[in-house]
């Protein structure tokens, strides 16, 4: 029987040919799809739906500050994964979108107010 992701210890992962590691990893992400989709259905279905807007403020900002700070870590710019076409993609899912952003950047708690510069952030979405 062939070894799955979990069969390898983390030294035996690092040091394995790149093409096999890939291949695993794809593997791995296929088999757990079908269980991180079920989840997200679960968390819009039953939890996200029933937040309330400053709720949804402080999920949305949590979520874009942690993407940003990561493509910053990276060294990218850390505005450059918004764009027009997300934000389009994003409003077909949240309809209340354009509040919730409003009101990400005024809550003091939520650190969209606190880090991160409003207007570049709504410029790089085309809402500027």
């Amino acid at each position: 029987m062939e070894k799955k992701l979990n069969d390898y210890t983390k030294i035996e992962l690092v040091n394995m040919p790149e093409k096999e590691y890939d291949r695993l990893m794809n593997e791995y992400r296929a088999e757990q799809q079908p269980k991180i989709d079920a989840e997200n259905k679960n968390f819009e279905e039953n939890i996200y739906s029933n937040y309330t807007l400053t709720e949804k403020a402080g999920y949305w900002g949590e979520n874009i500050n942690k993407r940003m700070r990561y493509q910053a870590e990276w060294g990218l710019n850390e505005y450059e994964g918004f764009t027009p076409q997300w934000y389009v993609e994003m409003k077909v899912k949240e309809p209340q979108l354009d509040e919730i952003f409003e009101l990400m950047f005024t809550i003091p708690s939520n650190a969209m107010a606190f880090y991160w510069d409003k207007d570049l952030f709504f410029n790089k979405i085309g809402k500027a």
